[in-house]
């Protein structure tokens, strides 16, 4: 399975286990029943810091170093953040955004964020950043975690909230009628329990989306 539009996916504090759910397109429909990161990525080290798709690759993020996987395969030897130019010990998110063609890959830590380089093949990070993220994103809500792509849209989610930025807008604000519940947003939660999204999706090859979550009781 080739993974597509990867974004963010980590760990939070009290987590129990993480799991990947199998959901339809629409994001409402649960296809399969969640199964543990670590049976679909072996070998992958935890807790998770981030993920996105680069190319046909998935790059996940763990502390310094970087895991490129090839379906659920490790590409090859790990690289490190100051490999392509990042010179932190760790990320926050990172993301995939459709509103440029190629789509852009953003990485946030901290009050700064970095644009892979696509005339570099993504390899390292574009010479200009890092910026302020405040120069561009200043709207995007304080203490968020996580970011994908939906309806080529980016949102941002901060505990069980989601939101969606508004690219029509010269502002870049947060859209009409957000944020929204995440059980409201992922019509498939269960609504006995509570589902905190630290990750998003991937739009797969066979036309499933995997979404990675944190599952709490």
């Amino acid at each position: 399975m080739l993974h597509k539009n990867v974004e963010n996916f980590g760990q939070l504090d009290h987590a129990i286990s993480q799991w990947v759910w199998r959901v339809s397109p629409d994001w409402k429909r649960l296809i399969i029943k969640p199964v543990p990161i670590d049976q679909l990525f072996p070998g992958l080290p935890n807790p998770i810091d981030a993920a996105v798709s680069v190319g046909h690759h998935l790059w996940v993020f763990v502390g310094e170093k970087i895991y490129v996987i090839y379906g659920n395969r490790m590409a090859h030897a790990p690289l490190t953040l100051s490999e392509i130019g990042i010179d932190e010990k760790y990320i926050d998110l990172a993301y995939e955004w459709h509103y440029f063609n190629p789509p852009a890959i953003y990485i946030w830590k901290g009050s700064r964020y970095w644009k892979l380089d696509e005339k570099m093949d993504h390899r390292r990070v574009d010479e200009r950043y890092p910026k302020a993220i405040d120069l561009n994103w200043a709207r995007v809500p304080k203490g968020v975690h996580s970011a994908f792509t939906y309806e080529k849209e980016i949102h941002f989610t901060r505990g069980d909230q989601v939101f969606r930025m508004n690219s029509s807008r010269s502002v870049f604000d947060i859209a009409d009628g957000y944020p929204q519940p995440l059980q409201s947003f992922f019509g498939f939660c269960p609504r006995n329990e509570k589902l905190v999204l630290n990750a998003s999706y991937f739009p797969s090859f066979a036309f499933f989306t995997i979404l990675i979550l944190n599952f709490y009781l």
